[in-house]
């Protein structure tokens, strides 16, 4: 508006018009921006609005000049070299940008084209029938089931400890990580931290206890009052302690941080629970890939909001799971800017998630990927997924989303009809099998190693007859439904006993979540170890939690050799019990203490208030009237 205002171009020859391109869809425009009936005004534009791109067009005589936003710096220069500046030199030099234009233009053609024929859809023949029996990926998958054992890690017939099993996910090389970054966060904050991994073990431990043993306030652990004292924590560590390594704990070295990694604060935390969940999971034939939300109610670019969820706002974490709930890997949502992907260009986002966890999995001594399933729900799947699946000789299961099944002629009037009715389609040339079926609603499921035979039977409740029946379900339908859940029951697991000490930390959330998990893969792999090895004792999660937790702070703990302050007398000793007459009697003790009333030494307490008092003082103490 500036450059109109202080240029000869808008004379009284010419029409202005300015036309202010929409702004991000992310950006409030609520503002007040003046009375609608007026046509808006430029002085009650709101900052965004101004801060848009804009667009200028000159109505002259001798043509009409165009002048984008880019182009108004130049422009401006134009002007104030030459007051006279006529249109013609204006469109000149449009015309010099305009050719600039085409060849960008021409170059986004060619990618466009390009995308285009990566997502050419496969010409398919599609053919009303199950899956054939014989198929080689539902073969191979069949075999696979009989083969889990070959994959078995060496420590699985090993009669370990659940502190032992623990300690294969925190290992020594993480907590001296943790060590390391801790001390050095430390030193660059000023502060001279000498920390050990035994200490550390300690710490972690107090976080385990809080997941089952919950305080408003973590500082009440360390209280003397009966009502909240853990005399398991305030003998392994002091409470100065524990908050000056709440403090300073830190996972990476912010020197040399990722800047394009936005959970680069726990990175190498991260990955090395990533890497040690690999390789010690006891494989398998089915696993399963959702998503999971780890709660957080602060600020950060990283927090997501999922309506419908338990845990509606958090870090939202892509989960590989077996149907025990064991994780086997894991990555954190980082949006568009996350961790580079080979498969993300040509399969999309959901479809690089599977693929990437795909590329884990075991292989034989030929070479060859171990036969697997992975069940996945719609939004992983399409079929260009599960030809590329078919390609690798991985089976795949999953729904799929009615605008992904490319012109396949499944019915789409199947709700009218009785519920167990079912219509399936199989592609020949890519050997990819679609089944729709009807139940509550109808679901679509889409597989290249399950059919629809064995047909299955299931128990529904009919309100028509008032009374279950048993309507047809299709096999690959069961199987979807039994292996599925995985990520649901590691998310039940882990909200059993999650860890109650919070803190300010953006990445904190992350850290006690990895902290978790570690405790109910090490719970999995332990009720495995029982049903192989006798004479193992059987422990739920909770009694298993409790055994580690105890065996951090008594085995690597340190008492205190001098007690620590006190409280006042008025705030250890109850109003109520003090002055009501009841059950107080001067007794002996054995060390001299000072007297609640006088503060000189004595050896006589009140047996009920558990507080020093001379014979003389004992009588005042308790009387209403006198203050301490």
């Amino acid at each position: 508006m500036s450059m109109l205002e202080e240029s000869n171009l808008a004379s009284e020859s010419s029409v202005v018009d300015v036309f202010i391109s929409p702004p991000d869809p992310s950006v409030l425009t609520d503002e007040d921006s003046g009375d609608e009936d007026e046509g808006g005004s430029f002085d009650n534009f709101c900052a965004r609005q101004l801060d848009a791109e804009a667009e200028v067009v000159l109505h002259q005589p001798s043509g009409e000049v165009r002048i984008e936003e880019r182009n108004i710096e130049l422009f401006e220069s134009m002007v104030s070299e030459d007051p006279e500046i006529v249109a013609s030199e204006v469109i000149e030099r449009e015309l010099e940008i305009s050719e600039v234009d085409r060849d960008i233009s021409r170059k986004r053609k060619k990618s466009t084209s390009k995308a285009a024929q990566r997502e050419k859809k496969v010409e398919r023949q599609w053919t009303s029938c199950d899956l054939p029996v014989n198929g080689a990926i539902r073969s191979a998958v069949a075999e696979g089931k009989n083969d889990t054992g070959s994959f078995a890690p060496s420590f699985y017939s090993l009669p370990l400890t659940p502190l032992q099993f623990f300690s294969l996910f925190f290992t020594s090389d993480m907590l001296e990580m943790i060590v390391k970054e801790t001390v050095t966060y430390a030193m660059q904050k000023g502060t001279h931290l000498e920390l050990g991994t035994d200490e550390l073990k300690v710490f972690f431990g107090i976080l385990l206890v809080s997941g089952y043993n919950i305080n408003p306030r973590r500082r009440m652990y360390w209280e003397e009052a009966d009502d909240v004292q853990n005399i398991s924590i305030s003998n392994s560590m002091r409470r100065n302690r524990f908050d000056t390594l709440m403090r300073y704990i830190h996972f990476n070295n912010n020197l040399n941080i990722d800047q394009t990694d936005r959970v680069c604060k726990v990175r190498p935390y991260l990955e090395m629970l990533r890497k040690k969940f690999t390789e010690y999971t006891v494989w398998e034939c089915e696993t399963s890939i959702d998503e999971a939300m780890i709660p957080y109610y602060g600020r950060h670019g990283l927090k997501q909001h999922i309506q419908g969820k338990p845990i509606r706002f958090g870090y939202k974490a892509w989960c590989w799971n077996m149907k025990s709930g064991y994780l086997i890997d894991f990555e954190i949502y980082q949006g568009s800017k996350g961790e580079p992907n080979v498969y993300r260009a040509d399969y999309g986002l959901g479809g690089s998630i599977v693929l990437a966890f795909a590329d884990k999995l075991p292989r034989s001594l030929n070479g060859n990927i171990w036969p697997h399933c992975i069940y996945v729900d719609n939004f992983f799947t399409s079929l260009k997924v599960v030809d590329r699946f078919s390609e690798l000789g991985i089976g795949i299961t999953g729904t799929i989303r009615a605008n992904r099944l490319q012109n396949c002629p499944l019915r789409n009037d199947l709700k009218k009809t009785s519920r167990g009715s079912y219509d399936m389609c199989y592609c020949k040339n890519s050997c990819t099998f679609l089944c729709r079926w009807n139940d509550n609603s109808v679901v679509t499921l889409v597989s290249n190693c399950e059919g629809v035979e064995p047909m299955q039977q299931a128990k529904r409740y009919s309100f028509k007859e008032s009374k279950s029946i048993t309507i047809n379900q299709p096999k690959l339908i069961k199987s979807y439904n039994e292996n599925m859940g995985g990520t649901d029951r590691m998310d039940q697991n882990v909200a059993y006993y999650r860890t109650s000490i919070r803190s300010k930390k953006w990445y904190w959330p992350l850290v006690i979540w990895g902290l978790d998990v570690a405790v109910t893969n090490s719970w999995v792999l332990y009720r495995k170890m029982t049903r192989t090895l006798q004479n193992q004792p059987e422990m739920d999660l909770l009694q298993f939690r409790r055994t580690i937790a105890q065996g951090l702070l008594a085995s690597f703990g340190r008492p205190k050799t001098t007690p620590g302050p006190k409280k006042a007398v008025s705030l250890r000793v109850s109003r109520d019990a003090r002055f009501d007459n009841v059950g107080h009697m001067i007794d002996t003790q054995n060390t001299r203490t000072r007297c609640a009333l006088c503060h000189s030494t004595t050896n006589k307490k009140c047996s009920k208030c558990n507080v020093a008092l001379h014979q003389k003082c004992f009588i005042r103490f308790h009387t209403p009237t006198t203050t301490i």
